[in-house]
Order: structure tokens, then C-alpha cells, then sequence
């Protein structure tokens, strides 16, 4: 049985299609959800916690990649997983894998919340210097950008 060689023609048109659509597809810009990781890189500040002045605990967050470390002013959390979406500024931190270390705080109450509002984090506005990070319940986190 012999294929008809417009048969295989058609086959490498097709093949051949496929190929240059997946080279355009990859010379296309970085998604909004990259772009967005992509402005969070590099160390935040904590100024506010639900609409508390905590600028004098010395914490913040630094975003490398799509990997977060907090750090609240006498321990730290590293290894956080990052993930936002592109439609509405949605972001997740996932804490489940991330290593901490424990040493006695004076100020714990605050760090365990710091460190449980974080880990919550549901929804993130920044624009130049301010980020704003908030939980579904409404509790914000507001940071300055470090000048490093």
C-alpha cells in the first residue's frame, strides 16, 4: 500500500506549522504573573501590620526568584515558595517546606503573627517603593523598599 505523497506533504506542513507557532509562542513577552514576581525581587521592610507601626522590630521579607525569606527581627523563615496569578494580584506563600530557626524573642507575639500573616498572604499591591500584602481576611502588611 502506497501513501499518496500529498499525504506527506500535509504531514510536514502541519509538523512544520507547529514548530514555528511554538517559536513565536516563546519569543512573546514574560507573562503579567512573571512580571509581577519579577518587580518583588530584592528585600522589604515591614513598617505596618494591621495598621500597627512595627518599623522598630526590624522585619522584612526578601523575595529571590520565586522563593521568599522572612525575616522578623530574631528569626527567620527561608525556603518559601512564591506563586501569583495575573489576573488580580492574587499571590501565595507556601510555608509548608520552608526551614525556620527558633531562638527566644522578646517581641514573640508579634513575630508568630508576622510569621502567620505571611504564610496567609492572599493579595499583593505594590507600586515603586510600597507593597502591600494582605490575608483574606482583610489583615495588611505594609513594607518599604530596602535601598540596598
Amino acid at each position: 500500500m502506497r501513501i499518496p505523497y500529498y499525504t506527506i506533504v500535509l504531514a510536514l506542513f502541519i509538523f512544520f506549522s507547529a514548530c514555528k507557532r511554538q517559536d513565536r509562542m516563546a519569543d512573546k513577552a514574560p507573562d503579567k504573573a512573571a512580571m509581577i514576581l519579577q518587580n518583588l525581587q530584592g528585600a522589604w521592610n515591614l513598617v505596618e501590620m494591621d495598621g500597627r507601626n512595627v518599623h522598630q522590630f526590624n522585619a522584612n521579607v526578601k523575595f529571590v526568584d520565586t522563593l521568599a525569606s522572612i525575616y522578623s527581627g530574631c528569626n527567620s523563615m527561608s525556603g518559601i515558595k512564591v506563586t501569583t496569578d495575573d489576573a488580580d494580584h492574587n499571590i501565595a506563600m507556601d510555608c509548608s517546606l520552608a526551614t525556620a530557626t527558633l531562638v527566644g524573642c522578646p517581641m514573640k507575639h508579634i513575630e508568630g503573627k508576622y510569621f502567620e500573616l505571611m504564610c496567609g498572604a492572599y493579595h499583593l499591591v505594590q507600586k515603586e517603593n510600597v507593597l502591600v500584602i494582605s490575608t483574606i481576611t482583610g489583615v495588611e502588611l505594609l513594607f518599604t523598599k530596602r535601598r540596598e
